[in-house]
């Protein structure tokens, strides 16, 4: 309605004009698909590995870690008509594998967790943010090219609808602004439904650096 569309543009413009980062240039957002991702083999979509968003932080950022940064993740549960335990599945994988291996690799840098979040808000995170990591989600990616800062995006994602990786002209002068990075450790939604896996097995799938399990 009017009034809902007023409120957000009024919010759009405090963000914009006043910026959600005043304290810290070296804040990390980090956007991570779940819900359809772990139950419907979601096609081209799957779940990031531990490796990949530290690579995007420590070797692509190049950001020493310290107590005084906050790495805010992003995670949008929801839901699924006729998939009723996709919500327990995400939060089982996010607070008992994710958030503990966050935060053992990435101390001392603070881990704020922002799930089922306001969704403008969470969008001006992706366009505002110092740096911001993309799992496989069209929804970071459209925020990232509006980053002027730091954006990575998953190297081996490509969509015919949207882009493919190789094709940098597709992006136009951002370009140079994003970093494709490689993957070696993703897990597809379509492994994850064929193979039955549960969400203790993607996380030991997924939860590792250079293919070592961290918790």
């Amino acid at each position: 309605d009017e009034y809902y569309k007023a409120n957000n543009k009024t919010k759009m413009q405090t963000y914009i004009k006043t910026g959600m980062w005043t304290s810290q240039t070296d804040d990390v957002v980090i956007h991570i698909r779940c819900q359809d991702v772990l139950l419907n083999g979601a096609g081209i979509y799957g779940v990031s590995s531990l490796h990949y968003f530290n690579e995007a932080v420590t070797n692509v950022f190049r950001i020493k870690l310290h107590a005084n940064m906050a790495i805010h993740v992003i995670l949008f549960i929801g839901n699924i008509p006729g998939h009723s335990n996709t919500d327990t599945a995400c939060r089982e994988y996010l607070y008992e594998f994710l958030q503990p291996a966050f935060n053992q690799t990435f101390h001392p840098a603070q881990i704020k967790l922002i799930v089922d979040g306001e969704v403008n808000d969470d969008f001006y995170r992706f366009i505002q943010a110092p740096h911001v990591v993309c799992g496989t989600t069209s929804y970071c990616l459209i925020g990232a090219m509006a980053n002027a800062n730091n954006a990575v995006l998953y190297k081996g994602w490509t969509s015919g609808w949207w882009y493919k990786y190789e094709d940098y002209d597709s992006f136009g002068p951002i370009a140079d602004a994003l970093f494709f990075l490689d993957d070696p450790f993703f897990t597809s939604s379509e492994q994850i439904t064929k193979r039955k896996w549960n969400v203790a097995q993607i996380a030991h799938r997924t939860m590792v650096i250079n293919g070592t399990y961290v918790l």
